[in-house]
This record gives structure tokens, C-alpha cells and sequence, in this order.
């Protein structure tokens, strides 16, 4: 796969990584106290690294079919929640447009995992 098609396949993931750092940044501001809701919203930043990274890793042509099946059960994992928490929270989050982001992006990075690569 060329050099040119292996970054753009891999724009998803960098999206991902990026949400997941501002969504750390941001649970370490709001929260003041250790609560489980701290913990909650923390962790979600911390998936949306680990699902960023596992989608750049993957870019390179020499990546085993098994790490490949764990990167599009991965995606598909985070597409069905960001789109069932974002109906479950709709009145205030379909107007966000992060949440549009967050929702297209997973989308694309579940489409670009299930492409063969070059």
C-alpha cells in the first residue's frame, strides 16, 4: 500500500488518539475529587486512545490477519456505542457537533478496517 493511501487510512485513528487526549485533559479539569464518575469519563478518553492507536497501527502492509479481525471488532464495538449513547443522550448531545465528529469518525474508521488492504 502506498506511503499517501497508508496516512489517509489512518486519519481516523489520529482523530480518535486527539479526542481521546482532550477527553483525559478534560476529566482531569472538571473532576477535582477521585468519584466514579471521574473514573468513568477518564476511561472513556483512555478507549478512544486505544482505539486510535490500534487504527494507525494497522496501517502497515506486514500487520497479521488476526490483529486485523481485532481492529474491525474494535471499531465496530465503538461505532455501536457512540451510536447508542448518543440516541440514549439525544436531546443534548445530536446537537454537539463533537458528537457528530466522534459518530462519523467511527463510522470511517469501521469502513477503512473492513477495506483489504493493497
Amino acid at each position: 500500500m502506498n506511503l499517501m493511501i497508508r496516512r489517509l487510512r489512518a486519519i481516523p485513528g489520529y482523530i480518535f488518539v486527539g479526542l481521546g487526549l482532550l477527553h483525559t485533559i478534560v476529566a482531569v479539569i472538571r473532576f477535582q475529587t477521585l468519584t466514579e464518575q471521574a473514573l468513568w469519563f477518564l476511561s472513556a478518553g483512555l478507549a478512544l486512545s486505544s482505539a486510535g492507536t490500534l487504527n494507525i497501527v494497522v496501517q502497515g502492509s506486514d500487520v497479521p490477519y488476526p490483529l486485523r479481525i481485532w481492529v474491525v471488532l474494535s471499531n465496530l464495538a465503538m461505532t455501536v456505542f457512540v451510536v447508542v449513547f448518543a440516541s440514549v443522550t439525544a436531546t443534548r448531545n445530536l446537537v454537539n457537533p463533537l458528537a457528530w465528529v466522534l459518530i462519523l469518525n467511527s463510522l470511517a474508521a469501521l469502513a477503512l478496517s473492513l477495506k483489504r488492504p493493497a
